[in-house]
C-alpha cells in the first residue's frame, strides 16, 4: 500500500533540494553504500544533545534517511560561535529507517574528518591572537593555538529516486592555505574557515 507524504515533509524536502542546488558546500561524499536492515533507537538521537541540523529524505522505496552532524570525542573541543560554548566536533552521519521512523539504524559516518586537522585555532577567550610584524595574527607563534578538529556542519541532501547526494561544510580543508576568523566579541576565539 502506497502512502502519501504529508505536505510539511514535502515542503521540507523541496527546501533541502533548493538549498543544495544554490549553496556550494566545501566537502561531499562520493562513495556509494548499501542499506542493511537493522534495529535501532526509536529516535535518531535519544538525548538530542549530540546531534546537529537533522535533514530527512523519503526515498521512493519507503526508506527514510536522516542526515545530521553527530558529536565525536576526538580529544579536542571546538567553540560553537552561536552558543559561545565549547562542544565536541561533529562528523556527518546517515541513519535510515525502514518502518517510517519507528526504528533507526546505527549512524554511519560519511565525513570521517572530526579527528583530522588542517588548521590551527584558538578556543580560549583570553584576548586577541599574537600578531606578526605586519600586524596579521600569527597562530603558529601563539601558545594558545591548537590543531582545530575537522568539525563538519550543515548537511544538505537531495535525492533522485534512490540516488542520494549529501554535501556539508568542514573545517578540514587540506588543499591549500586555510584562513580563519578572529571573533573580538568572543575575546579572541579564532576559528578556521570551512
Amino acid at each position: 500500500m502506497k502512502t502519501s507524504t504529508p505536505w510539511s515533509r514535502r515542503i521540507a524536502t523541496i527546501g533541502s533540494v533548493l538549498l543544495g542546488l544554490f549553496v556550494a558546500p566545501t566537502a561531499f561524499a562520493t562513495e556509494a553504500f548499501e542499506l542493511t536492515p537493522s534495529d535501532g533507537p526509536k529516535m535518531v538521537s535519544a538525548e538530542g544533545l549530540d546531534t546537529n541540523k537533522v535533514k530527512s529524505l523519503w526515498l521512493p522505496d519507503g526508506t527514510v534517511l536522516a542526515i545530521y552532524g553527530f558529536a565525536q570525542d576526538v580529544g579536542q573541543s571546538v567553540v560553537d560561535v552561536q552558543s559561545h560554548e565549547l562542544r565536541l566536533p561533529f562528523d556527518i552521519v546517515v541513519s535510515f529507517s525502514l518502518d517510517q521512523g519507528l526504528t533507526w539504524s546505527a549512524p554511519m559516518n560519511i565525513s570521517n574528518s572530526a579527528a583530522l586537522s588542517s588548521s590551527l585555532g584558538i578556543t580560549e577567550q583570553t584576548g586577541a591572537p599574537v600578531l606578526d610584524e605586519s600586524g596579521y595574527p600569527d597562530l603558529a607563534a601563539d601558545p594558545r593555538a591548537v590543531a582545530w578538529p575537522g568539525d563538519c556542519d550543515k548537511p544538505n541532501a537531495f535525492n533522485t529516486g534512490n540516488n542520494v547526494l549529501v554535501t556539508w561544510g568542514s573545517k578540514y580543508c587540506p588543499s591549500g592555505e586555510q584562513r580563519f576568523v578572529v571573533y573580538p566579541e568572543l575575546n579572541g576565539v579564532t576559528v578556521p574557515y570551512s
